[in-house]
């Protein structure tokens, strides 16, 4: 494949990758009550917060009585944005391969399909 398209989807691997793990690591501190008071638990949070707000109101996300907290707009946010970053790459992909026109039956198929010429020869 070409350079260019490699590296693009690997910056948007790269770019979901820091939102899962801000995003997991959201869940994990949440889920076992860490202390909103350390430096990298706080950071986590703030970083973490504009990513989880547009998903905040779907489901509640109910509260144990140790302060334990399930996290469902995280949960949320890491599918969507999984989703997300899965079209991105696809049509990346789909947008950067060339169609083969077949000039016998006049029909337009992607090379993604095409067969390497080497094995219609054997």
């Amino acid at each position: 494949m070409n350079k260019t398209i490699e590296t693009s989807k690997a910056v948007v691997s790269f770019i979901y990758g820091v939102l899962a793990s801000l995003l997991g690591l959201r869940f994990v501190f949440r889920l076992f009550d860490a202390n909103p008071a350390n430096g990298f638990v706080d950071f986590i949070y703030d970083a973490s917060a504009p990513l989880v707000a547009p998903f905040e109101t779907i489901f509640d996300s109910p509260v144990a009585g140790n302060g334990s907290v399930f996290d469902s707009a995280a949960v949320v946010a890491l599918l969507i944005y999984g989703l997300s970053a899965y079209l991105v790459m696809w049509l990346i992909k789909t947008v950067s391969t060339p169609a083969k026109v077949d000039k016998q039956n006049k029909t337009v198929e992607p090379s993604a399909n095409k067969v390497d010429e080497k094995d219609d020869k054997k």
